[in-house]
Formats: structure tokens, C-alpha cells, sequence
């Protein structure tokens, strides 16, 4: 019997190959700008896009959490399909606005949202030690993903 290869892993390969070369070849260039410039349109819209983001961002929190102790005001229990997590997926990417150049309250929010979830379901009994193995519902997987991917998640 005979294996027949993937041509489509070949390409990858290759592709992946020569990135690693360009990326090698191009680690010691710099560009420098002595003079001020005006922003590309993208950037501005971008900026402006992050800052729409940060704003409801700021609504959605004022209006959904409680600022005392972090819980979602909702009724609690397991979610739409499989678990408490289905409350936090309409948070999880507010860290990205944070990470992209939004200002730090967008992640301050979340970080205060997810502390809150762990607390307010983990009273309810839906987080297990058992079932802490999973990455899915343990109970700090993300905290520490945020303080290694943001350092200045880890001072909050």
C-alpha cells in the first residue's frame, strides 16, 4: 500500500518556509519618519471604529453588570446550549479593542465582567473542580492568557 501525499500540505510548507526566510532576511530593518505626517484615511476610521467600540462598550457594561460586584444581570443558569460560558461570548472580545490601541477601560470592564462571571456561577455551583481540567471551564484560563499576552492585565 502506498501513501499518496497532499499537495496542499507541500504548499503549506513551502509558503511557511518562506516566510520564515523573509522574516529572517527583513528582522533587522527599521523605517524612520523625521517629519510629521498626516494619517491614512484607514487609520483614522480604525481609530474611530475603536473609539465607537470603547463607547459600547462603556453602555453595554452600565447597563448589563452590576458595578458592584461585577455579575451579569441576567437570570442565571446554564445558558442557551452548554454551560455558563454562552453569558461571557458576548465579552470576549472586548480585550481586542484594548490590545488594538482602545483606551484601558475597555479592558478594565472585562476584566471586571469575567472576575464577576467566575464569582456569580461559580456560587450557583456551575463551576466544578472536577470539571476544572477543561480548558473550557476552568475557572482562570484567560486571565492568565491575558497576563501573558497583556502584561498590564496581571497588575489589575
Amino acid at each position: 500500500m502506498q501513501v499518496q501525499r497532499n499537495p496542499t500540505h507541500r504548499t503549506w510548507l513551502r509558503t511557511l518556509c518562506l516566510f520564515a526566510l523573509s522574516a529572517a532576511a527583513f528582522a533587522d530593518t527599521s523605517v524612520r519618519i523625521d517629519s510629521p505626517m498626516t494619517p491614512p484615511s484607514w487609520a483614522l476610521m480604525e481609530r474611530a471604529l475603536l473609539a465607537e467600540n470603547a463607547r459600547l462598550i462603556e453602555a453595554f457594561h452600565k447597563k448589563y453588570v452590576n458595578p458592584s460586584n461585577g455579575f451579569l444581570e441576567v437570570v442565571e443558569h446554564w445558558g442557551g446550549g452548554d454551560g455558563p460560558d454562552d453569558a461571557m461570548e458576548n465579552f470576549y472580545n472586548w480585550p481586542m479593542v484594548y490590545i488594538l490601541g482602545g483606551p484601558r477601560g475597555t479592558l478594565e470592564r472585562f476584566l471586571h465582567v469575567w472576575e464577576g462571571h467566575i464569582r456569580q456561577y461559580s456560587a450557583l455551583g456551575m463551576y466544578h473542580p472536577s470539571l476544572s481540567k477543561s480548558a473550557i471551564l476552568a475557572p482562570d484560563p484567560l486571565r492568565s492568557w491575558l497576563a501573558r499576552a497583556i502584561p498590564v492585565a496581571a497588575e489589575t
